[in-house]
């Protein structure tokens, strides 16, 4: 009697260490592979995970109840050092990341006269790259500023922040599900978040780190001939090259986490510009559109009955801080006593 033993194959991870980032910790393109077999129908497979150490709040990592640094699946691009601030907007220099691949099993019809040297693999030369931001438009409405959100004072704070502005399920990147296509909105609907331009801090000092993030390169309402209806976004229904046109331009933003916890983090996407083969140059408007809508002014007048239609004087209210508007000649619709619209008002 004699005994044939299986034989022994040690499996390797021979592909799918890298990938883009995706919003999941999951190995998709993994390939494992074994010393070639001849003949014998033999296949390999495994789960594999990408992990990162847990910290705690001040980044230190956190231990078990035997002193060893705890592991987790973790679906974010690996980071080292301190973002590097550029002209319009911060880079992170990305490394690679612990991966643990697990259950590795054999199949296949001959599958049994063979077994695995281990079941679980592990390495530290995975990678979670940056995800392309391609396209990021934006609308507000004239407010004399060339910030791209409208600045409000919270309740009983001396802090300025901003609302409005960037257009979430109008940015564009690479598909997940093909990296030579286009995909409107952020992965997993995460919501996009910057920081803010300054702002009045504690004790009356004004923050200045990110002073220039959110800002644009131009205040102003621009088209094709300066009219709202030929100011069109490149994404909007309507737009035509030829005619159609934005003159304003992101000029700078700086991401950060979502405080609202969508799983929005600056790290995992790259900004039209930043160092990526496929995205040269900064910010313009083809990459980074802003449509300024005209402000709508509030006209008001009163006058006594004097049997025309002609009106002495009235106000126009901006609501813009040190913008006043001028205007040569009114009429109403009719010179009756009543309510009455102004049917007439040339502005200068």
């Amino acid at each position: 009697a004699h005994t044939v033993s299986p034989k022994e194959l040690v499996p390797t991870v021979t592909a799918g260490k890298v990938k883009i980032y995706d919003g999941d910790p999951d190995m998709k393109g993994l390939t494992i592979s074994v010393p070639s077999i001849t003949s014998d129908v033999v296949a390999v497979s495994g789960v594999g995970t990408y992990r990162s150490i847990l910290r705690d709040a001040s980044n230190n990592p956190i231990l078990d109840g035997s002193g060893q640094q705890i592991w987790f699946r973790d679906k974010n691009v690996e980071h080292v050092g301190t973002p590097r601030v550029e002209a319009h907007t911060t880079m992170y220099d990305v490394i690679d990341k612990k991966f643990r691949v697990e259950n590795i099993a054999l199949t296949g019809a001959d599958a049994s006269n063979y077994r695995l040297s281990t079941n679980v693999l592990e390495g530290t030369d995975g990678r979670i790259n940056q995800r392309p931001i391609l396209y990021i438009p934006a609308v507000k409405t004239y407010d004399g500023t060339d910030f791209l959100k409208t600045k409000y004072k919270r309740d009983s704070h001396n802090d300025y922040r901003f609302s409005g502005g960037v257009l979430p399920d109008q940015i564009k990147i690479l598909d997940p599900s093909d990296n030579s296509s286009e995909k409107l909105g952020l992965i997993n609907n995460e919501r996009f978040f910057y920081s803010y331009g300054p702002h009045e801090g504690s004790g009356g000092s004004i923050e200045t780190r990110n002073a220039d993030s959110g800002k644009i390169n131009n205040q102003h309402v621009i088209g094709a001939d300066l009219n709202k209806g030929t100011n069109v976004l490149p994404h909007e229904v309507g737009y035509n090259a030829a005619v159609n046109k934005t003159d304003s331009h992101i000029t700078k933003v700086v991401m950060q986490s979502d405080p609202a916890g969508s799983g929005f983090l600056p790290q995992n996407y790259v900004l039209p510009g930043e160092n990526h083969p496929s995205l040269p140059g900064g910010f313009d408007t083809s990459n980074a559109p802003v449509r300024v809508n005209p402000k709508d002014i509030k006209i008001e007048a009163t006058k006594t009955y004097d049997s025309t239609p002609n009106l002495s004087s009235l106000t126009l209210t901006t609501d813009v801080t040190n913008e006043t508007l001028q205007y040569s000649s009114v009429t109403t619709a009719t010179e009756h006593a009543g309510a009455l619209d102004a049917s007439d008002v040339r502005s200068q």
